[in-house]
């Protein structure tokens, strides 16, 4: 169980990482579809995050998956910054999806 918590803990290291990065990126002159693309990122793991501290044990699976839904989303921005927090949403839905198929 130790393990788990620390990996939870190291997967959130990520998406803080992403999430400081991306709204460094929102602060700048953005042109419509990644404005739209870094705000829908942005709520996606706010939503990824409150589950984490949820009451209920995330889904790991579930949790997996959204993240590279939004750093999918991510990859397809236009400003190169905004593709930076790609690999940290990758690393943590690597993470997750370590956490399920050990389950």
């Amino acid at each position: 169980m130790a393990g788990t918590e620390q990996r939870r803990v190291d997967a959130d290291i990520y998406i803080c990482e992403a999430i400081k990065v991306l709204q460094a990126v929102k602060s700048k002159h953005l042109d419509h579809t990644d404005v739209t693309t870094v705000r829908a990122a942005l709520d996606g793991l706010a939503t990824v995050q409150r589950s984490m501290v949820g009451a209920a044990v995330p889904d790991n699976a579930r949790v997996a998956a959204r993240l590279r839904q939004v750093a999918t989303a991510v990859k397809s921005c236009v400003e190169p910054d905004a593709r930076i927090a790609y690999a940290d949403l990758e690393a943590a839905a690597a993470i997750f999806q370590a956490m399920t198929d050990r389950s």
